[in-house]
């Protein structure tokens, strides 16, 4: 231990163990080597990640000297699988409870979360169609949209009379294809 500086492991760690390890020998044993390896943590890593590891060693001491204590094997830490099996089956069951001892919570509960599920679909159903899914040409990310500069106004647009798209259909040697669609202005639909 770095005795120069002062420096000990949590103190509140320490009193986790020390509340289940009741002879001296366990004590000084079990508590001395754990504070060898704080040290030894600490000067490789930092404060916190020495500390982080001596927490989770008192845990492990705690558990396994309260189920000696108790003489409840069932009451050392299980396997993470097997806990997080455990505890959902304990959610589970006591969501049930719940929701039959208070039907109209229940009633409210599902249908906000019905109501929240299909918000959540109907709006990614229009993010799919309109954001993530490609156009619907053999090649779309080789399509542009043609505008031009009004010489008068210095503005640059879109908008094409018939004659001005004739006029670059037949000066267009640079485009493979041209099309044109009709737009009303105020109208949210497009006729392509």
């Amino acid at each position: 231990m770095t005795k120069k500086s002062g420096e000990r492991p949590p103190a509140m760690a320490e009193r986790l163990m020390r509340s289940v390890l009741r002879t001296e020998n366990q004590l000084h044993g079990v508590l001395g080597d754990l504070r060898e390896e704080w040290a030894r943590r600490r000067k490789i890593r930092s404060r916190v990640a020495a500390d982080l590891w001596f927490w989770g060693q008192a845990c492990l001491v705690y558990w396994r000297f309260r189920a000696e204590l108790r003489r409840d094997k069932s009451a050392l830490p299980r396997t993470s699988f097997a806990m997080s099996a455990a505890d959902t089956a304990n959610d589970i069951r006591f969501a049930l409870r719940t929701l039959l001892k208070r039907p109209m919570f229940a009633a409210v509960a599902i249908t906000t979360i019905s109501l929240g599920i299909g918000a959540t679909t109907a709006i990614f159903s229009v993010v799919d169609t309109v954001l993530l899914k490609k156009l619907p040409y053999h090649e779309p990310d080789r399509l542009v949209a043609v505008s031009h500069i009004d010489d008068e106004r210095g503005t640059m647009s879109g908008k094409f009379s018939p004659q001005d798209y004739d006029d670059l259909l037949a000066a267009a040697a640079s485009y493979e294809r041209l099309g044109a669609y009709w737009y009303i202005e105020g109208q949210t639909a497009i006729d392509l």
